[in-house]
């Protein structure tokens, strides 16, 4: 599940650049009907990151339901966090 971290992580730095181009997105990129600096870094994050490892990110979920189900220790919070 080291993609939890990657996209903690990732959503801190997004919320920084937006944050820091507060005015270009208020003003340019709301005029010119662009996407927002926040929204621009979730799309990339979903086409570059995500979508590669998607198959493995679902498997690896399913895997620790099935084994939540099955009586063993799993870390809960981990998979809220993905789901």
């Amino acid at each position: 599940m080291n993609l939890v971290k990657v996209w903690e992580n990732y959503c801190i730095y997004a919320k920084m650049m937006d944050r820091s181009f507060e005015y270009l997105n208020r003003y340019y990129l709301r005029n010119n009907q662009l996407q927002l600096v926040g929204e621009k870094c979730m799309s990339l994050f979903n086409d570059t990151i995500f979508s590669e490892r998607k198959a493995d990110f679902t498997r690896a979920i399913l895997e620790q339901i099935s084994n939540d189900r099955k009586g063993e220790m799993i870390q809960k919070d981990v998979v809220k966090k993905c789901i």
